[in-house]
C-alpha cells in the first residue's frame, strides 16, 4: 500500500483571511494577465459561500436550517453535473481529477445552489493517455473517502472521484460523519465499508436505520430513496470498473428527484383537501343532500354559502 501524504503538511495552512473582491480587481487591473499580486504564486478567486458548506447542514442541524430530501438531491445533483464537466467536458479534451471530493469541500451559495471549492489536491489527465489513469507513489485525499483501487495500487482514475462521491451521497442520506465512531469500529475507512457490508448480507432493515430520520417522513413511497441509494451504493464498487460514470449517476439522480418531487406534490394535494373539507365542517349550518357526491374546484376563489340551504357539491383538485 502507497503511503498517504501527510494532510496537515500538504493542505495549505491560514487563518479566515478576507480580501473584498473589489480591492483584488483594482489591484490585478481587473485580473489582468500583466499584473501580479505577489511573486510566482497563484490566488484561486471563488464565489463567496453564503450558506456556508455542505459539512455544516448535515451535523449541525440545531444550529442551520434543515435540508429537506429534495433539496439534498438537488445539491446532489449540482455536484455530479461539477464531477461531469471536469471529467469530460473541459476544453481541449482535458480531463481533471478533484481527488477531495467530500462534504467539506462542497460550498452552498445563497440559492443552496451547491460548488466544489477545493482543488489542492486535483491532477490534470492528460488526453490520450493510456487506460485513462495516472499511477502515482503517493495517495492524495482523507482516508475515508480514498477509492480503494487507488488506495492500493496507485492507479488514478475519474472513477475514484466517483468513490468518493459515493461517500458524500451516503453521507447526505445518513446525516452522520463517515467516520462516527458507529462506523469507525467495524473498519478504519468508516461509512463506506458499513454501507458494502449492509448490502452484501442483504440486511436492509440495518440500512433502513442507518437513514436520517429527518428525512424519512418525507420519503414514504419509497421508491426515492431506492433509486438513489442504488446508485450511490455502486459508486463505491471497490473496483473501478464496475462504477457508473457521472452521466448514469445524474439520470439516475433526476429519477429520484422527479419521484420525490411527485410524492411531495400528491402530499400538498392531500393537505389542500383536507384544510378545504376542514373549513366546509366549520362553516355557518351549511345542509347537503343525503349520499352526495361531495368534489371541491380549487381556483383560488371564495365559496359563498347561504345557510339553511341545500347544496350538491363537486369537489376536484386541480393546480393552475
Amino acid at each position: 500500500m502507497s503511503q498517504r501524504n501527510n494532510l496537515e503538511h500538504l493542505k495549505f495552512q491560514h487563518s479566515d483571511l478576507k480580501i473584498k473582491l473589489t480591492d483584488i480587481m483594482s489591484a490585478t487591473d481587473n485580473f489582468s494577465a500583466t499584473n501580479h499580486i505577489g511573486g510566482s504564486e497563484t490566488i484561486l478567486v471563488v464565489e463567496h459561500a453564503s450558506n456556508g458548506y455542505l459539512n455544516d447542514y448535515l451535523f449541525n442541524i440545531k444550529e442551520k436550517p434543515f435540508l429537506t430530501w429534495a433539496k439534498r438531491l438537488k445539491i446532489c445533483l449540482d455536484i455530479a453535473h461539477a464531477l461531469k464537466y471536469l471529467h469530460h467536458e473541459m476544453e481541449n479534451q482535458k480531463t481533471v481529477i478533484n481527488c477531495d471530493i467530500r462534504s467539506g469541500t462542497i460550498s452552498l451559495d445563497e440559492n443552496w445552489r451547491a460548488r466544489i471549492v477545493d482543488f489542492g489536491f486535483s491532477v490534470f489527465l492528460p488526453p490520450n493517455l493510456d487506460g485513462d489513469a495516472l499511477h502515482l507513489n503517493c495517495i492524495l485525499g482523507h482516508e475515508c473517502y480514498i477509492d480503494p483501487e487507488y488506495d492500493e495500487t496507485g492507479k488514478l482514475k475519474r472513477e475514484s472521484d466517483v468513490y468518493s462521491f459515493g461517500v458524500v451521497l451516503f453521507k447526505i442520506l445518513c446525516g452522520r460523519v463517515d467516520n462516527d465512531p458507529t462506523y469507525i469500529k467495524e473498519s478504519d475507512i468508516g461509512l463506506a465499508f458499513v454501507v458494502r457490508r449492509c448490502f452484501y448480507d442483504e440486511t436492509p432493515m440495518e440500512m433502513n436505520q442507518m437513514i436520517d430520520p429527518l428525512i424519512k417522513d418525507e420519503c414514504a413511497n419509497g421508491y426515492s430513496l431506492d433509486i438513489f441509494m442504488k446508485v450511490a451504493y455502486q459508486c463505491l464498487a471497490k473496483n473501478q470498473e464496475q462504477r457508473p460514470n457521472m452521466e448514469v449517476i445524474i439520470k439516475e439522480l433526476e429519477k429520484a428527484l422527479s419521484f420525490q418531487e411527485e410524492h411531495v406534490q400528491c402530499l400538498e394535494t392531500d393537505q389542500v383537501v383536507d384544510e378545504f373539507g376542514k373549513s366546509l365542517l366549520r362553516h355557518e349550518n351549511p345542509t347537503l343532500k343525503e349520499n352526495a357526491v361531495v368534489n371541491l374546484c380549487w381556483d383560488n376563489s371564495e365559496l359563498v354559502f347561504t345557510p339553511n340551504t341545500e347544496y350538491v357539491i363537486n369537489i376536484s383538485v386541480g393546480f393552475k
